[in-house]
């Protein structure tokens, strides 16, 4: 998982005097976009029918893939 790996670097790399400090930051620039992002999925869901929502998630992963492919 990129997660795992991200946080053992950022634990591995930092100095121990602040360690505590650094993985905080750190789990909460990792974490916060999936917070804002269930947030929104669930006043999206309120507003709009889950059919259009998993078309419109579906064409846009499709475009990252296609995006992620050109590199």
């Amino acid at each position: 998982c990129v997660l795992i790996a991200a946080l053992t670097a950022v634990q591995r790399e930092t100095p121990d005097r602040v360690l505590g400090r650094t993985v905080a930051a750190a789990h909460t620039l990792l974490m916060a976009p999936n917070a804002v992002a269930l947030a929104v999925g669930a006043g999206l869901l309120t507003a709009v029918d889950v059919r259009p929502l998993l078309g419109a998630a579906a064409v846009a992963g499709l475009l990252v893939a296609a995006r992620l492919n050109g590199r």
